[in-house]
């Protein structure tokens, strides 16, 4: 039963401690589930010799409060922990031997620091992470309760004053702290700060930033003071609290800030302390307006704090013989003026060794804050003591505070405070040339923040003096700042725009005589006596006035370059614009007596005879120069006055201003120069014809532009000039043919042309109903010289091209009347030809016997159709040869070669008639007494497809004319070697006297009109053979019957008049016959 009950007790305390732990981790998640943070840290710097803490702060719903900046001394980083040893003893710095014990009221001893003296320290800094988060918890505690309208923008430190160990220690206290970037905090319980975990919406980087500061100081000296160790039995109340001090202590890890000790004897006193702290608050700005400012304790938890005296602890005034070391007499220093209206009794006080009890100073305290230089002292006394009423006694009852001065939880302030500024813009302020500052106009613009200027009228007009006298540069030369604009600026300049907005403007007339040759910087230092605060301010920036180099550039139509057409054509510009100086004034003709040494200021490198200098500058009229503003002069140059204008080379222009056109300077050279290119005249063509071309039709039609254009020259002036050059102009539009109703016979009228302007002509064409061209032609454009005001004929680079209405794909020649009617038996006959055909070209040749009536298509080698061996031709008087030529390709047409006829009566009269030339086409009687020609159509046909009918008798034109060659056919050069397709031997024939020859001719005429030349070569061929075959039978050597067949064939070339063969049969034959002997061996013997 007892094992049971055990266990039973065993899980009842299980079941216990898990609850607890329950109710532990729900209580943290609790605290880490918080609505959000009080407070986060965005950023931590070092700047001006602090560590800056940059802080949001947040409503209770978790919406933006408002930005804070908390500033730590950088001298901080160097106040170390004091070493201790095992034993926990302190030592002294300057010794390194142990420190000295003294009994404190409470009868212990403690450690204390002798004057003057200082503790060993170590690396370990006391500034840590709870010293950082409770000064800004502190303050965002008391603006709970006192409110706060401000920092609804982040904020920027007003520059602060640091000391060497600031500037030393701000960089290594920031690096420390480092890692309290973008935490976040809120107040947990007992007043202390607890870290949120919770996400957060990072901060805007563009909000805009104003002034704004809390400084935390911790404190450079502290201690107390007291009167006591008195024993029993003590001293009265008025006694202790108004006679001399009888020690004191300084800069302790722990003292008594305030104590009163009552002896066993009734309303006798053995101890009464009072408190010393003095902080080190000349870092603060001199303009530094303090809102708010607390003094922060930390009191031990060594029994101290008891509440049966009543005491209470109030911060009052103090003024120790020395801030670096106190001494007994210090206790009468100590007054009675509160320093803040908190009173706290020594109950309420936190005493836990680590929290900071806070007293926020009232005004008071505020105004005693040393601003700009100097230590703040501030004093802790009960309140009886401040008072002087009577304590309440206990027997033998010690109620004291003990202050902790050890490192990390000494005495500190926490100040709020905003330093009046005074920012500097406008076109002065921002900085300015001196040229500006001379033109006048220019502002200076001083705007306070957190402070305002006096009250308008009489009280802000009696300081406009005292602001002039503030804007004052670092050095004082000749004609500088402080003589010529600070000391002559009249008062009226200075305006109070609004209570917080003075504006200083610049008059001209004043400062007209400012001359730097460096840089001037201008501090602006508000007066205290200008300010509500009273308090004199820097302005911040400086104003920066640069030295005026004078200037001139050129620029304008003319003055960043032309040709010199572009000056001839009148209306260009140079603009003349000067920095740092200003051109003389208009007023008393001042600037008009300077326009003709403006004009000798342009001046060509180089003099030549139609030049710059002769042809501008020297007929220039001071009519073209005008004062267009201060600055800037403009020049115009008239056509008039440079028409005569002409270069051969590039011209450069330099222009110098006279010193005597300029309000302030020495002469100008101004930049840069100009240069005028020579120019290359030219023309061009355009228009709707000129442009692209055009056909026949169009011509024909009229109303077809053609545009000349020149540049760099002009045509001659308009009028009876111009228009004497009109038929001029038209016989410069030259065509490349010379057809007969081409474009170079057409008489265009002079009207068609039209002078545009200066430099175009539009020539529009009238009708031209006789204009007919067979092929296309292209017009070249060439400008006469003496239609221009300058230079010599240009030919226009653009050509345009007439094309014929329509393409002539084909055409005919037919040959006049061939009379074959003295034919009366006829023995042969036989039409051939020869033709050149391109790719999508072809001929055909067809012949008539009635005439033209009736064509019947010829073939090549053979009799013509209607004509029969053996019958007569007695009726045909008119026998017609017609060739058609068709083309689909406008680039390439056919060509007959040789065409031929012949006719052979049985009687042995022959008709031979032989195509000469193309495309005159005569076709020749070689036999007989006809002659004739082949007739082309004398136009292009009306008909335009190959396959329609072709009337090719219907002239075209008015005028009788061959169709050019182009148009369906080539031209032939050279001539044939015989007149006739098959010459007779007095033609070089060679048959006649030759054995055989009357049997030739006999089988000539028996082989239906064989031609006799053939019959003879027959003969020969089989001579020759049977020549070859003997030689082989004889000597069965193939080359011996190769050389025996090439005398033969010599002799017959011999023999005749002219040779039986040929002479290139020969040298036919001989690689014939080399192939046989060099390959024989595949040949049959």
């Amino acid at each position: 039963m007892s094992m049971l009950k055990a266990s039973f007790c065993f899980l009842i305390i299980i079941v216990a401690f898990i609850a607890l732990f329950i109710s532990s981790v729900t209580n943290v998640y609790a605290q880490e589930e918080a609505p959000g943070p009080d407070f986060r840290i965005i950023d931590i710097r070092a700047e001006y010799g602090h560590m800056i803490v940059e802080t949001q702060h947040f409503n209770m719903d978790g919406t933006h409060w408002f930005y804070e900046l908390y500033t730590f001394q950088g001298r901080q980083e160097f106040d170390r922990r004091p070493i201790t040893d095992a034993g926990n003893r302190l030592f002294i710095q300057s010794t390194g031997l142990e420190a000295p014990k003294r009994l404190d009221i409470t009868g212990q001893l403690r450690y204390y620091l002798p004057p003057g003296e200082t503790w060993l320290t170590g690396s370990e800094t006391y500034l840590d992470e709870n010293y950082v988060t409770s000064a800004i918890s502190h303050i965002h505690q008391q603006r709970l309760i006192s409110g706060w309208d401000k920092g609804f923008q982040r904020l920027t430190v007003y520059p602060l004053n640091p000391s060497v160990a600031d500037i030393t220690g701000q960089g290594l206290l920031a690096k420390r702290m480092e890692g309290l970037k973008q935490t976040s905090y809120y107040q947990g319980l007992n007043d202390n700060v607890i870290e949120y975990h919770g996400l957060w919406a990072p901060v805007d980087p563009y909000i805009s930033k104003q002034w704004g500061t809390v400084s935390t100081i911790t404190s450079s000296q502290f201690g107390n003071v007291g009167r006591g160790d008195l024993g029993n039995p003590g001293e009265t109340w008025l006694t202790i609290r108004n006679s001399a001090g009888m020690y004191a202590t300084n800069n302790s890890t722990e003292y008594t800030g305030t104590n009163l000790y009552a002896t066993s004897t009734s309303n006798q006193y053995r101890n009464l302390d009072r408190g010393i702290t003095v902080f080190d608050t000349s870092t603060l700005p001199s303009t530094a307006s303090v809102s708010a400012a607390n003094f922060e304790v930390v009191i031990k938890n060594n029994g101290g704090c008891q509440t049966a005296l009543g005491l209470s602890i109030s911060i009052v005034d103090a003024n120790p013989a020395s801030q670096t070391a106190f001494v007994a007499a210090d206790y009468s220093t100590l007054g009675t003026t509160k320093q803040s209206d908190t009173t706290t009794a020594y109950g309420s006080l936190t005493c836990d060794s680590v929290t900071f009890n806070a007293f926020p100073l009232n005004a008071t305290g505020i105004g005693n804050i040393a601003i700009g230089g100097g230590n703040t002292v501030l004093g802790q006394r009960t309140e009886i003591d401040r008072t002087g009423a009577s304590p309440s006694w206990v027997s033998n009852t010690n109620n004291w505070t003990s202050f902790n001065g050890s490192a990390g939880y000494k005495p500190r302030m926490v100040i709020t405070y905003v330093a009046p500024s005074a920012a500097i813009t406008g076109n002065i302020g921002d900085g300015a040339t001196e040229q500006e500052v001379r033109d006048g106009g220019g502002t200076i613009l001083v705007t306070l923040t957190d402070d305002t200027w006096v009250a308008t009228g009489a009280t802000f007009d009696a300081q406009r003096q005292a602001i002039i006298d503030g804007l004052d540069a670092a050095t004082t030369p000749s004609n500088g700042w402080n003589d010529e604009v600070r000391d002559e600026i009249g008062v009226a300049s200075v305006v109070r725009t609004s209570d917080t907005l003075v504006t200083i403007t610049l008059v001209a007339s004043e400062v007209a005589d400012y001359r730097i040759t460096s840089t001037e910087t201008i501090t602006v230092t508000v007066p205290a006596s200008a300010v509500a605060s009273g308090s004199a301010i820097t302005a911040t920036p400086t104003i920066t006035i640069t030295p005026g180099t004078e200037s001139a550039a050129i620029t304008g139509t003319i003055g960043d370059g032309a040709t010199e057409q572009e000056v001839r054509d009148g209306g260009g510009t140079i603009l003349i614009t000067l920095s740092d100086t200003n051109w003389v004034p208009s007023a008393a003709s001042e600037f008009d007596n300077q326009r003709q040494n403006i004009i000798n200021g342009l001046v060509a490198a180089d003099s030549q005879t139609y030049g710059w200098n002769n042809e501008v500058k020297a007929k220039l009229g001071v009519g073209a120069v005008v004062r267009t503003s201060d600055t800037l002069v403009t020049i115009t140059i008239p056509a008039g006055d440079v028409e005569d204008y002409r270069i051969v080379t590039n011209e450069v222009i330099t222009t110098t201003i006279p010193a005597s056109a300029l309000v302030y300077g020495a002469a100008l050279v101004a930049t840069p120069t100009t240069t005028i290119t020579g120019s290359v005249e030219s023309a061009s063509v355009t228009g709707t014809l000129g442009g692209s071309g055009g056909t026949a039709a169009e011509i024909e039609a009229g109303g077809e532009t053609v545009i000349i254009t020149l540049t760099n020259t002009t045509w001659v002036s308009a009028g009876a000039t111009f228009n004497a050059q009109r038929q001029n102009i038209l016989n410069g539009l030259v065509a490349d043919d010379s057809d007969i109703n081409g474009w170079n016979a057409m008489a265009f009228a002079v009207g068609d042309v039209v002078r545009t302007s200066g430099t175009i002509v539009t020539i529009t064409l009238s009708a031209e109903s006789g204009y007919a061209i067979p092929s296309s032609e292209t017009v070249t454009t060439t400008v006469p010289a003496s239609a221009m005001v300058y230079g010599g004929s240009l030919v226009a680079p653009e050509t345009f091209t007439i094309t014929p209405s329509a393409f002539v794909t084909s055409g005919t020649r037919v040959s006049t009347a061939i009379d074959l009617s003295n034919i009366t038996n006829l023995a042969y006959c036989a039409i051939g030809w020869e033709a050149t055909l391109p790719t999508n070209t072809s001929a055909a040749i067809e012949t008539s016997v009635d005439g033209g009536s009736n064509y019947s298509t010829a073939t090549s080698g053979n009799c013509p159709i209607g004509l029969t061996v053996g019958e007569s031709l007695a009726t045909i008087t008119d026998f017609r040869v017609k060739a058609t030529l068709t083309t689909t390709d406008t680039s390439t047409t056919p060509l007959i070669t040789a065409l031929g006829l012949i006719l052979e009566d049985a009687g042995g009269a022959e008709l031979c008639y032989q195509l000469v030339t193309t495309p005159s086409a005569s076709l020749t009687d070689n036999c007989g007494t006809y002659t004739g020609t082949m007739s082309y159509p004398i136009g292009p046909s009306t008909i335009t497809s190959s396959t329609a009918p072709i009337a090719s008798t219907v002239p075209s034109f008015p005028n009788t004319r061959s169709l050019a060659g182009q148009d369906v056919a080539q031209a032939v050069t050279g001539s044939a070697t015989s007149a006739k397709l098959f010459p007779d031997a007095s033609e070089g024939g060679g048959f006649t006297g030759l054995p055989l020859n009357d049997l030739v001719n006999e089988m000539s005429t028996v082989g239906d009109g064989l031609p006799v030349r053939f019959v003879w070569f027959i003969f020969l061929g089989i001579a020759t053979i049977g020549a070859g075959m003997m030689a082989v039978h004889l000597t069965s050597n193939l080359f011996i019957a190769a050389g025996a067949m090439a005398a033969v064939m010599g002799f017959q070339m011999a023999i005749g008049t002219t040779g039986l063969l040929p002479g290139w049969i020969l040298f036919a034959f001989i690689p014939l016959a080399a192939a046989y002997l060099l390959f024989r061996r595949g040949f049959p013997a």
